[in-house]
C-alpha cells in the first residue's frame, strides 16, 4: 500500500510539540527562576540607585525593568516562539510518500527514500492531526490524518499492529 501525502507547516508544529512536550515543564520553571533573577537584579540596582540618590539611574532602572517586564512576561509566549524557531529551522516543504512492504515501511521524504524494518519501528501516537510513527530514539514518520481515508488510516494500523508496533498514547510520552 502506498500513502501519498504534502507535508505542512502545521503538521510539523505538532510533530515538535509532541517531541519537546517532555521538557516543557523544565524548562517553565527554568524560564521563570531565570526571570525571577534578573528582576531582582534590576530591583537591586533601583535599590542601589535610590541610595545614592540618583533619580535618573532610579528612573534608567524602571525603565529596564518595563522593557524586561514587557518582553519576558509569559512563558507561553516563550514557547510558541522556541516552536516557531524549530519550524523555521527544520521544515522543508515537499511531497512524501509511505509505502508499506513486506520487509517494513519505505518513506520518500524531500526526495530522500528511508527504509525502515518492521523491527526497527517503536510505536505510534496520534497527536495534533498527526500519526506520529516512531523509529530510533528522536526520528518519527509524520503522517497529517487529514492525507488518510478511514480505510487507508484503518489498514496502516492494522499492518503496525500486525508487525508488534504498538499505540503509545500522547500523554504517556
Amino acid at each position: 500500500m502506498k500513502i501519498e501525502y504534502p507535508n505542512s507547516q502545521q503538521e510539523f508544529e505538532s510533530y515538535l510539540r509532541w517531541r519537546w512536550q517532555p521538557s516543557r515543564a523544565r524548562m517553565r520553571s527554568s524560564y521563570y527562576e531565570n526571570t525571577f533573577w534578573h528582576s531582582a537584579t534590576l530591583l537591586l540596582g533601583m535599590y542601589a540607585s535610590y541610595l545614592a540618590e540618583s533619580p535618573f539611574l532610579i528612573a534608567l532602572f524602571v525603565v529596564l525593568a518595563c522593557i524586561y517586564c514587557k518582553q519576558n512576561w509569559s512563558f507561553g509566549r516563550k514557547w510558541q516562539a522556541q516552536i516557531q524557531t524549530g519550524v523555521m529551522e527544520n521544515f522543508v516543504k515537499s511531497q512524501n510518500a509511505l509505502l508499506l512492504e513486506e520487509q517494513g515501511l519505505t518513506e520518500t521524504y524531500n526526495g530522500i527514500t528511508v527504509a525502515i524494518p518492521w523491527p526497527a519501528l517503536n510505536d505510534y501516537t496520534s497527536f495534533g492531526g498527526c500519526l506520529l510513527i516512531q523509529y530510533l530514539t528522536n526520528r518519527s514518520i509524520i503522517v497529517p490524518e487529514s492525507a488518510l481515508n478511514v480505510q487507508t488510516r484503518q489498514e496502516l494500523l492494522d499492518a503496525l499492529n500486525q508487525h508488534g508496533v504498538h499505540e503509545k498514547p500522547a500523554t504517556k510520552r
